[in-house]
């Protein structure tokens, strides 16, 4: 089971930070799960909320969004922080209502990462459908999965299985199902739960089979 950076090592860090990825980096995480979105000049950034204050980010430039909060990264940077100096896998988590966020990421991670990269250590998700079906048809080099608060029945997994060819679900701890979960496993996708905040919640997701990897904020033993 790999443990996943949530948002960097941000039980000790400001989420989505340099010093968080700096931190899941040096504490030997596996993966670092970050949320991107669309500046309102095509620049992605990451960053979770979708307000700073009283501003709607999407409606912002980047200088803009920066002027806001300066540790706010661009994915460029994050881009030539990590994969440069780790080996260590990155795990996308798309923001936004629309889809356009999936060409201007489709082109940056084309033109910056070799292919071979792009399919051993990056992973994408998201809770919009859109943006997954998007990204699809750009590529089938992508290892997609959908992020989500609910449970599905057996038939709209494989649904979602065979639409849009996925390799892995995200599942909130709360939803989890161990019947659901073997029968991704049986079709060879990965299962991914988020996220651990605390040692209680660590407990309940370790109790569940066929967990591939955990978002967490902490490194656990």
């Amino acid at each position: 089971m790999i443990q996943i950076a949530h948002r960097g090592l941000s039980e000790y860090f400001k989420d989505n930070s340099k010093e968080a990825f700096n931190g899941a980096i040096q504490n030997g995480f596996e993966m670092i799960e970050l949320d991107i979105q669309l500046s309102k000049d095509g620049i992605i950034f990451v960053y979770h909320d979708t307000f700073i204050d009283k501003f709607l980010l999407n409606d912002l430039t980047f200088q803009q969004i920066s002027n806001l909060d300066k540790d706010i990264l661009s994915f460029a940077d994050f881009l030539s922080l990590v994969v440069k100096r780790s080996n260590i896998k990155i795990y996308l988590d798309m923001k936004g209502p629309g889809d356009e966020i999936c060409q201007i990421l489709h082109d940056m991670l084309q033109e910056t990462l070799e292919i071979e990269y792009i399919g051993s250590h990056i992973y994408i998700g998201s809770f919009n459908i859109k943006q997954v079906k998007k990204l699809r048809k750009l590529s089938k080099d992508y290892n997609l999965g959908i992020i989500t608060e609910n449970r599905f029945p057996k038939e709209m997994i494989e649904w979602f299985i065979s639409s849009y060819d996925l390799q892995f679900f995200s599942f909130h701890w709360t939803v989890l199902d161990d019947e659901i979960s073997e029968y991704i496993h049986q079709k060879n996708i990965q299962i991914f739960t988020y996220t651990n905040k605390a040692n209680n919640i660590l407990n309940f997701m370790r109790e569940k089979k066929y967990i591939d990897g955990i978002v967490t904020n902490y490194k656990f033993q």
